[in-house]
């Protein structure tokens, strides 16, 4: 097995994890929608979205955001297209407001807090997620993450995963099998696989396959654990 030379986390459901529960920050964002279009019932918003999220068809491989959810919806509703470019601003910064309010009560273990920052010592951490890097990096400020991993080291949107960590690679002018990608979702294990990366998984509440169904990667209940496969 290759040394690990880099460390590559997802941060919502990973970083952003309650250990205790298994939510973390996906579940801050499924009810976020609710206050951002308090005009509609939570019936309306969920058909709403859920049409958008179908027309959508990139929205689940991570090739659409934040703000193309919201595009979306305002057509499903017809809003008329010359106010929904300002719908889309102003909805997603009430969107980002809730949910970094709603992070920053996330109870990370001070454990995984203590393990990533003993492994900062030794190589450099990243973060490869779809949520818009500013976004990010204001979370992490938020839960204590910086500088134990830098605003540069912060990979967001409007990269995709796949392309993240393409560009983290070539950075660190490391080969792909000496970089440990962690993810919560199958996505991160396909695009791990695709490149040649080592992969370990983390379990969430929401992915239940994990729970149920052995997988052909190691499967972590906390980023403390992270130590014993970085060799």
């Amino acid at each position: 097995m290759s040394q690990t030379k880099c460390l590559i986390l997802d941060f919502d459901n990973c970083i952003a994890l309650n250990e205790k529960t298994g939510k973390g920050s996906e579940e801050i964002k499924d009810v976020a929608w609710y206050p951002v279009f308090p005009e509609y019932g939570r019936e309306e918003l969920d058909a709403a979205m859920k049409a958008a999220r179908e027309n959508l068809a990139s929205f689940a491989a991570g090739q659409a955001d934040r703000q193309d959810l919201v595009r979306e919806v305002c057509r499903y509703f017809s809003i008329p297209d010359e106010q929904i470019k300002d719908e889309v601003v102003r909805r997603c910064e009430a969107f980002n407001q809730i949910v970094q309010k709603g992070i920053a009560e996330i109870g990370v273990s001070e454990k995984a807090r203590e393990a990533l920052t003993r492994l900062a010592k030794t190589m450099p951490i990243y973060v490869n997620t779809a949520t818009p890097t500013d976004a990010v990096i204001q979370s992490l400020e938020a839960l204590g993450f910086i500088p134990i991993i830098t605003r540069a080291h912060v990979y967001g949107r409007p990269g995709t995963k796949k392309s993240n960590l393409q560009s983290i690679i070539e950075i660190e002018d490391v080969r792909a099998e000496e970089v440990l990608f962690v993810d919560d979702q199958p996505t991160g294990w396909a695009i791990a696989q695709e490149l040649g990366c080592r992969f370990v998984g983390i379990y969430t509440a929401r992915n239940k396959a994990w729970h149920e169904t052995p997988q052909p990667f190691p499967i972590i209940s906390s980023l403390s654990k992270l130590v014993s496969f970085v060799s």
